[in-house]
């Protein structure tokens, strides 16, 4: 009997092992994790040396999720009042790129000049689970 009893033991522990593995493994991934959204606003500036702002509609908005492989490219259009809104993005750091014709153009891979954003050389957003993040308003230069 003891024998038998030896012989039972190390596949049950066996077993219990696995079971306990294939519910980690199931588990992890993008369990809880909620994808969320930018949103920002474009303006422009078509005075040199004015202060005023416009917003600037028909802008082509561009993000790209930095180190995605695949590649993740989502492309917009601005609205009447300037607005843009990606949703349902994936968690993860964003670059953001802007073009329209007639203005300089500010890319995902060469970033702006700090005379065309307030943010230095890129315009960056970071999305965390389930949440809305609010990007930097950019300020389009005619050309």
């Amino acid at each position: 009997m003891a024998q038998r009893i030896n012989q039972i033991v190390p596949r049950v522990l066996a077993a219990l092992i696995l079971v306990n593995l294939a519910l980690i493994l199931g588990c992890g991934g993008t369990a809880g994790v909620d994808n969320g959204r930018i949103v920002g606003k474009v303006f422009a500036n078509l005075r040199e040396r004015s202060a005023t702002r416009l917003p600037e509609p028909g802008v082509t908005v561009v993000c790209q999720r930095e180190g995605a492989t695949p590649p993740l490219i989502r492309t917009t259009v601005t609205d009447a009042k300037g607005d843009y809104t990606f949703p349902d993005l994936p968690t993860g750091a964003y670059v953001i790129g802007f073009a329209k014709e007639g203005f300089q153009t500010i890319d995902t891979t060469s970033g702006a000049t700090s005379q065309r954003t307030a943010v230095g050389s890129q315009v960056r957003v970071f999305i965390d689970s389930g949440r809305t993040s609010t990007a930097p308003d950019v300020t389009m230069i005619a050309l």
